[in-house]
């Protein structure tokens, strides 16, 4: 599988899993590939409609109300093992 197929492998799978949440401004965010797991992990950003969009931090640019998630999926055959948080550490100034 190459990276292009991963990709849309695990962009078809998060759109599938969180259809019901109607989620906005999906966008790639990482791609890695572990040879020794055969694994790809393909980190995804988006929105959630009740994610708050109105904060002072988010209208000066300083923070972004975003969801992250990680889909793990197997090099041989493009299964989907795992779906998993993305966390990011508190940007403090």
């Amino acid at each position: 599988m190459d990276v292009k197929e991963a990709m849309n492998t695990a962009r078809d799978y998060i759109n599938t899993v969180f259809a019901d949440e109607e989620i906005m401004q999906l966008g790639l965010e990482e791609v890695m590939y572990d040879p020794d797991a055969g694994q790809w992990r393909i980190t995804f950003g988006f929105a959630r409609p009740w994610d708050p969009q109105n904060t002072m931090a988010v209208k000066m640019g300083l923070k972004t109300p975003r969801t992250y998630k990680v889909v793990h999926l197997y090099d041989s055959d493009g299964q989907v093992v795992a779906l998993t948080d993305r966390l990011l550490p508190d940007l403090k100034s």
